[in-house]
């Protein structure tokens, strides 16, 4: 109908079940990735079918534009605008332009102060594709760690102070990529661990730790005692790559209780130092 086709396979709905489909053209801008262009409203609205159909366009396309259905509220995407897609009940759909690619948040850099790369994705059109986010170290393919919204990759220890180049790819479903170029310089990182002097100080209530860490540290571990010695939160208990490391501490307890005023220690443990230093909480 007007350039929708709908398969559904025998007794997906009841006996006697009507099927009308509406189709309406109209361009609206849903957000600012996306571009609504038609509409197709498949009545009954609502029925669920018990073996699912399938949704085509069979019109002409526009680079960027999809099949979404829409519901509570929103456009969910179910595929490209020249694959059909599964129908599992009636309601809303309709073909929408995504036409601005992923953002990219970069949130730590390689250099003096960190050994790490890292940020976040954010798509608010077709979502991420298959590809999601690749990196590239000196034009060859790097592992990188995704849980969907944020990645890292650590520099290895042989690309440590040295200078290479970093490409970094996010590619969404409707085929928009964003990339990012990094020219990473040479640095020279600490020599020795240390633990440097809180700041503010005296605060109230969160305050910024920075740490010196230098290769092959291993195993660090960062924690906060009150002046009688008691334990009372471990901001850090794992390896650190080498460099600059800022740690915040938002002034609770391991329990999540806001600590009161007073004198608290901060204490740095490596394979190879441990050093403490003080603060004052005054509220």
């Amino acid at each position: 109908h007007e350039g929708f086709r709908l398969d559904m396979p025998p007794e997906a709905l009841g006996v006697g079940t009507t099927v009308l489909l509406q189709v309406e053209e109209r361009v609206e801008e849903i957000s600012p990735e996306l571009e609504l262009r038609r509409i197709v409203d498949v009545y009954p609205a609502g029925q669920h079918l018990t073996r699912p159909g399938r949704l085509a366009w069979e019109g002409v396309s526009q680079v960027g534009e999809g099949l979404y259905r829409f519901d509570r509220g929103t456009w969910a995407y179910l595929g490209n605008i020249d694959e059909s897609v599964p129908v599992e009940a009636l309601g809303r759909y309709g073909i929408l332009r995504d036409h601005l690619p992923p953002r990219l948040e970069l949130e730590t850099l390689p250099g003096s102060e960190y050994a790490e790369f890292g940020g976040k994705v954010i798509d608010g059109g077709s979502g991420l594709g298959s590809a999601g986010i690749r990196l590239w170290v000196n034009d060859e393919e790097a592992p990188l760690s995704f849980d969907g919204l944020t990645f890292r990759w650590s520099v290895p220890n042989e690309l440590i102070g040295a200078e290479y180049r970093l490409k970094v790819v996010a590619q969404d479903r409707a085929g928009n990529e964003r990339i990012e170029r990094i020219e990473v310089r040479g640095f020279a990182l600490p020599q020795r661990a240390q633990l440097e002097a809180n700041y503010p100080n005296p605060f109230n209530p969160e305050t910024t730790i920075p740490l010196l860490v230098p290769a092959g540290s291993g195993w660090v571990k960062l924690t906060i005692y009150n002046a009688m010695g008691q334990l009372v939160r471990t901001l850090v208990n794992r390896p650190i790559g080498p460099g600059r490391h800022r740690i915040h501490w938002d002034g609770r307890a391991q329990t999540g209780e806001r600590m009161g005023s007073g004198i608290y220690l901060y204490r740095m443990e490596t394979t190879t130092t441990a050093q403490t230093r003080s603060m004052t909480l005054v509220k």
